[in-house]
């Protein structure tokens, strides 16, 4: 019997996450299914070509678009999953036979809690949308209150009142090529979550700007959401370098930007019309294919 954790030639744990959310809702379109396992399109558009060629899954013409379809399961799918399950109870019977009674009950009540929880973050994932910003000054200011939530609120960095106007002034920041490079994300119950923005330096070179996630909202994608809207629209643009800015004690988000593909460079090395943020101190400097590809690798 094949081991799970011995994945055959060409397939990933991720062939199976997607096979399981297939077989767990009957007619789901790959665009669902990209959100849910946090994949790109292209890199979920690779797996289900997998599951294809092995006959674990047919496709259907979604009725309402055309360009989607509706992904099924097939029998042999089915007898994919019972393999899976199989695999499981058997490593995880193995393993509490070495407990005792009381071992094997908080193991049992913490699977369950862990169980419980994944399925509330998935549902609360389902409901984050981005949207374009919007003329309306209230939504700005939602924006600006979110923004400055995560500055003042939880990391004590000086905020001036001038420091986050630029939002209410998108108009001269962010536009460029006739449309609106700034975005948003908002949760189920319409609560801004989340931030990024575009300033075009030149014909090949982009900032991003005001990229934040509300601390209640990470770990569940809205960043990865985020930046790879963000991404698309450079790439369209035809950029072919992006630089950002950050503050010392944002640690995360460094780590964040040097996973993406990005590199830390000195204030120096920033280009003679980089927007300097008066509070930041870290630097970072990203080719635009070498940060689509680690973000399409995701």
């Amino acid at each position: 019997m094949l081991e799970l954790n011995q994945p055959e030639q060409g397939r990933t744990h991720s062939h199976w996450h997607a096979l399981m959310e297939i077989e767990r809702e009957p007619g789901i379109t790959m665009s669902k299914l990209s959100d849910l396992l946090l994949l790109t399109p292209s890199a979920i558009s690779r797996i289900v070509d997998v599951l294809l060629d092995l006959g674990w899954v047919e496709t259907v013409p979604n009725s309402l678009d055309k360009r989607q379809k509706d992904l099924f399961i097939t029998p042999l799918g089915l007898q994919e999953i019972t393999r899976i399950d199989d695999f499981s109870n058997t490593r995880i019977v193995g393993a509490l036979h070495h407990m005792t009674e009381h071992m094997q009950q908080e193991v049992l009540e913490g699977i369950t809690a862990y169980g419980k929880a994944l399925e509330k973050q998935r549902l609360i994932h389902e409901k984050i949308t981005l949207r374009t910003l919007p003329t309306s000054r209230d939504v700005r200011r939602q924006v600006i209150q979110m923004i400055e939530g995560i500055q003042v609120g939880e990391f004590s960095i000086p905020v001036t009142p001038e420091l986050n106007e630029n939002i209410l002034k998108a108009e001269t920041t962010f536009h460029f090529y006739g449309k609106c490079h700034f975005w948003y994300a908002v949760s189920g119950d319409g609560e801004v979550i989340g931030s990024i923005g575009l300033k075009k330096l030149s014909e090949t070179e982009v900032e991003i700007k005001k990229f934040f996630v509300h601390k209640n909202f990470r770990g569940m994608g809205v960043a990865q959401k985020l930046i790879h809207k963000a991404v698309q629209s450079i790439a369209v643009g035809g950029f072919t370098i992006i630089y950002l800015g950050t503050v010392s004690v944002l640690h995360a988000a460094q780590r964040f930007y040097v996973k993406k593909g990005f590199e830390e460079i000195q204030k120096s090395d920033l280009p003679g019309c980089f927007d300097i943020c008066p509070v930041d101190t870290h630097f970072f400097r990203g080719d635009v294919e070498t940060v689509k590809k680690s973000i399409l690798a995701r």
